[in-house]
């Protein structure tokens, strides 16, 4: 089964007297990459958190949100910050003396950060990550539902194109034996025609032909596009932890052999399945790229 890199979890719970509110997003990227927005008294906890995410999830850009509700705090915890509350409406009047028409705004002012003095001072003990951890955990086992629920999309999506390819390596290769035929009866054709007197038309003939046959023989490649797909199929349906950059390999892989076909063809037919082919394959490679 693939999992996807893309997905979402979420809980809520309790600390303490606060409300906590955990979001996790994740998107693709080639690593795993963690960016954390934490409110300050829950920051000591980031390590364990990013410990947490990173035994669960392999790959992708990782985004963790926590908001809390009704932070505990005494009455003589609020300070307004008086000095710094003076030194911004003293550079403020500076800009205004200098003949820029400037408003200033209390109310913006006291957004300020830092202009509250501990209001954020609160901290928690090391007992609140006994309340913290369950709710981290139910919102990372959301997010890992959310990338199992992708990834059966993406799987479905990326079997039915393999399953494109495979008809259409099956159509090329017949199409490709009628084309050798045809090719070789018109080399033949030509050479009789230029060299009938030569004593030597026979020999040149079978040269001829068979570097024909050799030129358009497609065998090889067919052969390992359908390799790679025996083995696309077998990454695909493995208990593998990380298939994404497995399949992006194969995906490059084929589009190699894909090419190659439509340069060893001179039929319509033929290179008209060859594109069709690698459009199939690049379909595949946008929907690998969100693959753990």
């Amino acid at each position: 089964m693939l999992l996807s890199m893309t997905g979402f979890g979420k809980s809520q719970g309790s600390l303490g007297s606060s409300r906590v509110d955990v979001e996790i997003n994740s998107l693709n990227s080639r690593f795993l990459d963690l960016f954390f927005s934490l409110p300050e008294p829950l920051e000591p906890f980031e390590i364990r958190i990013r410990e947490k995410i990173r035994n669960r999830i392999k790959r992708g850009r990782v985004r963790v949100r926590i908001w809390m509700e009704s932070l505990p705090f005494r009455e003589d915890d609020i300070r307004l910050n008086l000095p710094l509350l003076k030194k911004l409406v003293s550079e403020l009047e500076k800009v205004e003396s200098a003949k820029v028409s400037l408003h200033i705004d209390l109310a913006q002012l006291l957004r300020t950060p830092g202009i509250f003095e501990g209001f954020m001072a609160y901290t928690f003990d090391e007992s609140a990550w006994d309340q913290l951890e369950p709710i981290i955990d139910k919102a990372i086992e959301e997010l890992l539902k959310s990338q199992k629920k992708e990834g059966k999309k993406l799987e479905k999506e990326i079997t039915s194109r393999l399953s494109n390819i495979e008809s259409l390596v099956g159509k090329i290769e017949k199409l490709k034996d009628v084309e050798i035929e045809k090719q070789k009866e018109k080399a033949k054709e030509i050479l009789v025609e230029t060299v009938e007197s030569d004593p030597e038309t026979d020999q040149r003939i079978s040269q001829e032909l068979a570097y024909w046959a050799m030129k358009l023989d497609v065998a090889e490649e067919i052969a390992r596009i359908r390799a790679h797909l025996q083995q696309f199929w077998e990454i695909v349906k493995s208990r593998e932890t990380l298939k994404g950059r497995k399949l992006e390999f194969l995906c490059q892989e084929l589009h190699r052999e894909a090419t190659t076909l439509s340069q060893k063809s001179f039929s319509p037919e033929v290179v008209s399945l060859t594109i069709e082919m690698r459009e199939e394959i690049e379909r595949i490679r946008e929907q690998v790229r969100n693959v753990v």
